[in-house]
């Protein structure tokens, strides 16, 4: 059996929740991602299907409140590392 990679994404909703990350302020963003479902993790096998939520979530602006992390700086990876760690997010597989 070949093994996959997986592309993931981990998408946090609630304007709250939203403003804490992009402000990168640590403390709110640990005390707020305690409300059910506001941390979504999705794994996609291909890359235009993960393109595609991204865009979708882009195209929805207005509607919901939502930002995705950035896994490529200090502040993105070290959230990323702290949702791992306590499990703080809804897992859907697409």
């Amino acid at each position: 059996m070949m093994k996959t990679n997986k592309l993931i994404v981990y998408t946090v909703f609630g304007s709250e929740l939203v403003r804490a990350v992009t402000e990168e302020d640590m403390d709110d963003v640990q005390y707020l991602m305690r409300t059910p479902h506001s941390v979504v993790k999705r794994e996609f096998t291909t890359e235009s299907e993960m393109k595609a939520y991204m865009q979708g979530l882009s195209d929805s602006s207005g509607w919901m409140e939502s930002t995705c992390i950035d896994n490529t700086d200090c502040f993105g990876k070290s959230l990323i590392q702290f949702i791992e760690k306590y499990r703080i997010y809804k897992k859907v597989n697409v």
